[in-house]
This record gives structure tokens, C-alpha cells and sequence, in this order.
């Protein structure tokens, strides 16, 4: 058996448990890319990615379809790391 830290795991992949701001922040500082059909499909990623972008920890950037990119700013490098 193979235990996975959820922080080495894409976004879309997080648990319910494990959906929680920092955990999606270090995701994403893993894997930026998001898939446009998951995003469109779940309603908690679009949620979560949204409630990021609100605090100003990610910010999108362009990626060729069918991927969405969003990159940490440097405040959402610091909580992703627990500086902050």
C-alpha cells in the first residue's frame, strides 16, 4: 500500500478531506495546470480555485485548451510554505 501526500497530487485530485486552501495552493505550486472539463464539472474546484483567486494567493494565466494554468503570487508562495 502507497501512501500519497495530497500536496504532490494535482488539484482535482485532493480528497474532500484534503480540499482546503493551503492544500490546494501547494497543488498547484506542483501542478498549476487544471483541466477545463474538471473545472467545469466540479463545482468544489471551481469554488475553491475562486475562493483563491478572491484572496489573491493564484492568479490565471494562459495555457493552450483544454488546460487552465493559475500561478501563485508571491503571497500565495508564503502561504503555501506557512510563512504566513
Amino acid at each position: 500500500m502507497s501512501i500519497i501526500c495530497s500536496s504532490s497530487m494535482p488539484i482535482d485530485r485532493l480528497k474532500p478531506t484534503d480540499r482546503t486552501p493551503v492544500n490546494a495552493l501547494r497543488a498547484l505550486a506542483r501542478k498549476p495546470r487544471v483541466n477545463y472539463f474538471e473545472l467545469s464539472e466540479s463545482r468544489w474546484l471551481r469554488s475553491l480555485i475562486g475562493d483563491l483567486k478572491r484572496r489573491g494567493w493564484v492568479e490565471s494565466a494562459e495555457d493552450v485548451y483544454p488546460w487552465c494554468r493559475y500561478e501563485l503570487t508571491t503571497e500565495g508562495i508564503s502561504v503555501a510554505d506557512g510563512s504566513r
